[in-house]
């Protein structure tokens, strides 16, 4: 069983425990008489939730940013207004006061859709909406203030920028509406990076096409296929000892969407010469939801082989179940507005045959009688082909010839190739699963 696990879930770990350790210390610290013995206690405490919060500082490279300036009608800036960031799903804010060259700038959000307001005194309150961030990008926006003697609210529709100016990466963003409605033979995600310019299928018998299980390989810019870099959520899962493809490829169910980045990406992305696939998975919000599926494929309406007797045998099942909403403790902690969880699985149960066709030994050749195959079999002491050509049994290895018995015996004649045809029976069983907590 492949098990992913988001990096953010280390931040939910620390925020558990967090609260956790702080009712056992109130709960020690009570009954402990003597303030040496509760420092100690304290320092105990913060030492686990330092441990448990080390992995959290780590660059989020699937986070982007939300910048801008706030202008009056004569593009002069404001400094000092008041800006609100919220994304109404999860009824995330943050504020911020603009700088004297009336300059904002929001760091390390997960992609989704937020909105800006822009409050200065003498101004019309500005309202942005549906203002899109995508993963691992960049989204400025500049906000024009008109004078106002009274309270007025001004709403504005927010908008994609058609040219990125913050980036000067070549990238193109699969989103979730691909990521939810193209068809994928499989179900892999990493199928839809073939969506990029630049981005062609590796050649059969390549370094990744070889791992079975994950889908293609693929190849960006003409560097090799092992060459690229795949992250989940900030977290590089490329595996070297699969030629660089990835460990355990996400479901697709828990995947918010992705970036593809080809050429000329910052300093925080390497490693490797090829693309960055930077993969944002899906986060929980106030609405508790979720939903079932189940993919089923089997051989009602599959052709023969060519080479087989009957149709190949096929049945495939590829199941699963999503589910996210508020962390809700009944009487202990309510997360709503401040703490999220995202749970995915994803499960393939897999029987079929495949059929191949083979030479072996005939009956006759195992006796050592090649009469009718059309070779003449010599001695290869004297170089005398052997009489009937036929080998004597007593030049026959023992050894050999056990080993020739694990053969089958041929169960066909139609082809000089091959004389034995089968199909034998096969399984893949797989288990996906996919955590977070924000």
């Amino acid at each position: 069983m492949n098990c992913y696990l988001s990096p953010v879930l280390k931040m939910g770990f620390c925020a558990g425990m967090l609260l956790a350790a702080v009712a056992w210390a109130r709960n020690r610290l009570h009954v402990i008489d003597g303030w040496h013995r509760g420092s100690r206690i304290r320092a105990q405490i913060w030492f686990i939730i330092l441990i448990l919060c080390a992995g959290v500082a780590k660059a989020q490279t699937a986070t982007g940013t939300i910048s801008g300036r706030a202008l009056d009608p004569a593009n002069a800036v404001i400094g000092g207004a008041q800006v609100t960031l919220t994304e109404p799903q999860t009824n995330l804010t943050r504020l911020q006061a603009t700088g004297a060259d009336g300059s904002f700038v929001f760091r390390a959000l997960p992609p989704g859709e937020y909105s800006l307001q822009v409050t200065q005194a003498g101004f019309a309150k500005v309202i942005v909406s549906g203002v899109r961030l995508d993963v691992a990008g960049a989204n400025n926006i500049d906000i024009t203030l008109q004078p106002a003697a009274t309270a007025q609210t001004v709403n504005v529709k927010g908008t994609s920028p058609l040219l990125q100016v913050n980036d000067s990466s070549l990238s193109s963003v699969i989103g979730h509406a691909q990521v939810e409605t193209l068809p994928l033979n499989g179900r892999n995600v990493i199928q839809l990076s073939h969506l990029a310019a630049g981005v062609v299928t590796s050649a059969k018998g390549s370094a990744t096409q070889r791992q079975a299980n994950y889908g293609p390989g693929f190849q960006v810019g003409g560097q090799r296929d092992n060459a690229n870099e795949i992250l989940v959520d900030g977290i590089d899962i490329s595996g070297m000892e699969l030629n660089n493809y990835p460990l355990a490829v996400p479901p697709i169910d828990s995947v918010a969407e992705f970036r593809v980045q080809t050429a000329n990406y910052s300093a925080e992305f390497g490693g490797n010469s090829g693309a960055i696939i930077n993969i944002a998975t899906k986060r929980g919000t106030n609405a508790i939801h979720g939903a079932l599926f189940e993919y089923f494929r089997n051989n009602a309406l599959d052709a023969r082989n060519y080479f087989a007797t009957s149709v190949s045998p096929l049945k495939r099942n590829q199941f699963g179940a999503t589910l996210g909403g508020p962390v809700v403790l009944p009487a202990i902690y309510n997360g709503r507005d401040r703490t999220f969880w995202y749970f995915s699985y994803e499960g393939i149960r897999q029987n079929n045959s495949i059929s191949s066709a083979k030479l072996f030994p005939t009956a006759m050749e195992r006796t050592g009688n090649f009469n009718g195959t059309g070779t003449t079999i010599v001695d290869p002491f004297t170089k005398v082909p052997f009489l009937n050509n036929t080998i004597p049994s007593n030049l026959i290895s023992s050894v050999g010839q056990n080993l020739l018995n694990l053969y089958p015996l041929p169960n066909s004649t139609g082809s000089a190739a091959f004389n034995y045809v089968n199909a034998p029976p096969q399984s893949f069983d797989n288990d996906l699963i996919s955590t977070r907590i924000d």
